[in-house]
């Protein structure tokens, strides 16, 4: 019998180049996470993307981001940091939400897709000048008190003690977030 060599298949791999058009990071937010896999995300020879992960995989998807146009690929270990050989599985879950969050927090807002300077357009058409002091009915949440407080409650209550403070305000119709977070060292004066 003859020796048959094997013919291997192209597959997509984290060291292929992007052929593909490449999504903005500001589209990020509204891109429904499944379908960034396998979209290149940047701007330049900064782009980012989320790989599947195989069945045998350690992670369901990986987010890796590239500084050459996507000749090659790096990722971020699991405390988001670069250098230290991470395979950009996102810590904790790696579903396609888990990764599309891992991107936009560890990727693009820490520059490694190439929008870190992308600053949003629109301002808040009502933003706040001061935080307000807490009033006597609604005494400040302990910072102790946050991981266990719902989000949606959080909006509006400032947190903290003493003369250093924080509060989440709501944005607007027109806004470019959803919330904004102040802080102040003056008990919000």
């Amino acid at each position: 019998c003859a020796t048959v060599k094997p013919t291997l298949l192209p597959t997509k791999s984290p060291t292929t180049t992007p052929t593909k058009a490449v999504l903005a990071c500001s589209a990020v937010a509204s891109t429904p996470a499944a379908s960034l896999v396998g979209q290149v995300i940047g701007s330049g020879s900064k782009v980012c993307e989320i790989f599947p992960g195989s069945a045998t995989s350690a992670c369901q998807n990986y987010v890796k981001y590239s500084s050459n146009g996507g000749a090659t690929w790096l990722g971020l270990d699991f405390n988001g940091n670069a250098g230290t050989g991470g395979t950009g599985c996102p810590s904790g879950a790696t579903d396609a939400n888990a990764a599309k969050t891992w991107l936009q927090t560890k990727y693009i807002n820490q520059g490694y897709c190439g929008c870190a300077t992308v600053k949003p357009t629109l301002l808040p058409t009502k933003s706040p000048t001061r935080l307000p002091t807490a009033s006597p009915t609604k005494a400040p949440l302990a910072c102790s008190a946050v991981a266990s407080t719902a989000a949606a409650s959080l909006v509006g209550q400032v947190i903290g003690s003493g003369s250093k403070v924080c509060e989440i305000f709501p944005g607007s119709a027109t806004s470019a977030c959803q919330n904004y977070v102040k802080y102040s060292s003056n008990g919000g004066a």
